[in-house]
């Protein structure tokens, strides 16, 4: 059974393999559902915390809202760095924001074989997040308050689960890699 898409110039047969423009059959890949999913998470990031700022912006600064005990949504300006550390401190941080996303690319690509791209993406989407804040508003706009820990938002959200993931990836290849033996040589 062939299911035609688009002009049909993409066709799928029943193995779930596509034949573009008659070049061959391509398996859709575990590599393709990562990207894919990479790129849709990295969007959402981006995209969910637009809207929740927005919302933010427009409807706490007046007045606060109390979900429960220990949660509280109210509008913060971050003028410092993640969780509001370092405000006081004259520091450009969407350079400094746009230079740590270069250095932690080429960390992944020295560490990795394989760049682990769901949590980077999460990663990228929170930071870019706060960058257009940063470069919109000259701060970051705050609203998430969890008992009396720091106030965040939905970009600090992500970096944070994105690099807890990244941790957990770490720890996990360097349980599976093989220890290697010292071995001393006989003059």
């Amino acid at each position: 059974m062939q299911n035609k898409f688009t002009n049909g110039s993409l066709v799928e047969n029943e193995n779930s393999e596509c034949i573009l423009n008659g070049v061959g059959p391509m398996k859709l890949s575990k590599h393709f559902l990562i990207v894919t999913t990479s790129i849709f998470l990295f969007s959402a990031a981006i995209v969910l915390d637009r809207i929740t700022k927005h919302l933010a912006l427009i409807h706490l600064p007046q007045s606060p809202v109390h979900v429960f005990s220990i949660l509280e949504f109210v509008y913060v300006e971050n003028y410092g760095a993640v969780f509001g550390l370092f405000s006081n401190q004259p520091i450009n941080f969407a350079a400094l924001s746009i230079g740590s996303i270069v250095v932690i690319l080429l960390l992944l690509r020295i560490f990795f074989k394989k760049i682990p791209w769901l949590p980077v993406s999460l990663i990228l989407g929170g930071a870019i997040g706060n960058i257009i804040d940063r470069y919109l508003y000259g701060f970051v706009v705050d609203f998430i308050k969890v008992g009396s820990f720091y106030v965040f938002n939905v970009a600090d959200a992500c970096i944070t689960i994105g690099a807890g993931i990244l941790f957990i990836i770490v720890l996990r290849e360097q349980k599976t890699e093989p220890k290697k033996e010292i071995s001393s040589s006989e003059d």
